[in-house]
């Protein structure tokens, strides 16, 4: 699997996009033997030195789901560029650990999972 976390500002708004790409037979093997995961994109997210920023619960497919864009407005939120910027990348760093937590999880079910085999990279 291939994680791609992206920050970027557009017409004054700032996006955090991930998408997951490159899925091996061993994933795809594992998601027709025990369904595919799902990750919620929601909850609290900490801003160190700003504080806590809360998003409604937003399950989604590992696979099939992706890419999530998560749009962060300073005008809209009544927070700074600053603030909105920051936002964005705590979204795909806290988001990308949960990725990563829910295929860990899918991958122990299996008793045939050889760790070799494995493939995670994150750009």
């Amino acid at each position: 699997m291939d994680l791609i976390k992206q920050v970027y500002l557009s017409n004054k708004i700032y996006y955090a996009k991930l998408s997951t790409t490159g899925w091996g037979d061993y994933d795809n093997s594992l998601f027709n033997k025990y369904g595919e995961p799902t990750v919620d994109m929601g909850g609290d997210f900490i801003v160190i030195g700003v504080g806590t920023y809360t998003l409604n619960q937003n399950l989604k497919l590992v696979k099939s789901q992706f890419p999530v864009t998560q749009a962060f407005s300073p005008t809209d939120l009544d927070i700074s560029y600053l603030e909105a910027g920051l936002r964005a990348k705590v979204f795909v760093e806290t988001n990308a650990l949960k990725i990563a937590d829910v295929m860990d999880t899918l991958r122990n079910q299996d008793l045939t999972t050889n760790q070799e085999e494995i493939k995670i990279t994150v750009i």
